[in-house]
Parts: C-alpha cells; structure tokens; sequence
C-alpha cells in the first residue's frame, strides 16, 4: 500500500482518514481497561509504522523506537498555543468530536510553518505562514516530525474533543543528539 506524503515548508507530513471500517476501533484507544487499550495502541503503532515508512521516504527522520500513546480530551474553553511532539515523529488520531460548535474552527488542530521567520510573513499567493489544518472528526490522522509545532483552536461549549497523541520513541543514547551531530563532535 502506498501513502501519499505531502511535502509542506519542505516537510513530509501525511494527513487522512481512516476508512469507515476502522473507525469502530477508536473507542479502543480510551479504554479504561489497559489490556485492550495496549492491544488498540499497538496495532495503531503498526499501521504508523507504514506510514512513517513513507515519510522516511521523503526525508523524515527513521523512528528510534516503537510508539507510545496518550489520549486527551478536550472540552469547552480548551486551548493551547504552540506544542511539540516528543520522539522522532509524532502522530495526532482524532477519536471523536462530539457536540455541536458554534465556530467552525472549534477544536481544529493546525500545524505552523517551521521556517525561520515565517510567522511574520504572508504574502498573497505565496506558501510563507501558511498553516495546515486538520478538523476535528474522527478518523481523520497527522503525522509528522515531532519538531513541528501545532496548536488547537479554541473548543467551543457543547463541543468536545478526544484524541490520542502518538509519538515514536527515542532509542536508549540517542535522545540528546540527532545522530549526524553526535558523528560530528566525536569525529
């Protein structure tokens, strides 16, 4: 199966949906009951193993280690500015969006421009401080290198988000230094 990457600021990222048939399974990634969610987040951790295959492809980073995962829900007045993933790669999974939001924006995840300078410019028709979304319904995915930031929009009352945040762990002497520098100051 191939994934197509898009290339943003020079970044592979992928974005989708799962198919309506996989979608059953996101309620596993909540489960109170810890056997059933480590199988869900272990079988998720597969398929983005595929997928980070692809971004590997394109120049991302090779993940160090298997995946972890944590889920988050985020209710009416959530926000957050600029985060960051942990890990070589990150994943955000949109497990349900439930409610009804007065804003179309409510809840919507974007990631931002990693250039230098980017945010303070944005010029008609060209691609500098632009962000790239991703609604809040379920199914829909991102993945990405963890050194890209994203944010999430405001959540509105009455709109309720949950999600499960995925990110490739580091190897055991690899979390300090990407692995060309440490080539470098030892050579």
């Amino acid at each position: 199966m191939t994934f197509p990457v898009t290339s943003l600021w020079e970044t592979p990222v992928w974005t989708g949906a799962l198919a309506p048939e996989d979608q059953a399974a996101l309620t596993d990634l909540t489960s109170a009951d810890p056997e059933v969610r480590a199988h869900r987040v272990a079988a998720f951790g597969e398929a983005l193993t595929e997928v980070a295959q692809a971004l590997v492809g394109a120049g991302a980073r090779e993940p160090d280690g298997p995946w972890s995962a944590r889920t988050e829900r985020w209710e009416a007045g959530y926000h957050c500015g600029l985060r960051y993933g942990q890990g070589t790669l990150q994943a955000i999974v949109v497990v349900s969006a439930t409610g009804t939001a007065r804003h179309p924006e409510s809840g919507r995840i974007s990631l931002h421009d990693p250039r230098a300078g980017a945010a303070n410019v944005f010029l008609p028709g060209l691609p500098w401080g632009r962000h790239h979304h991703l609604e809040p319904k379920p199914g829909n995915v991102l993945i990405c290198p963890s050194w890209v930031a994203w944010s999430v929009a405001p959540v509105q009352e009455g709109h309720t988000v949950e999600v499960c945040l995925f990110r490739s762990t580091w190897a055991a002497g690899t979390r300090h230094a990407h692995p060309p520098l440490q080539d470098a100051l030892s050579g």
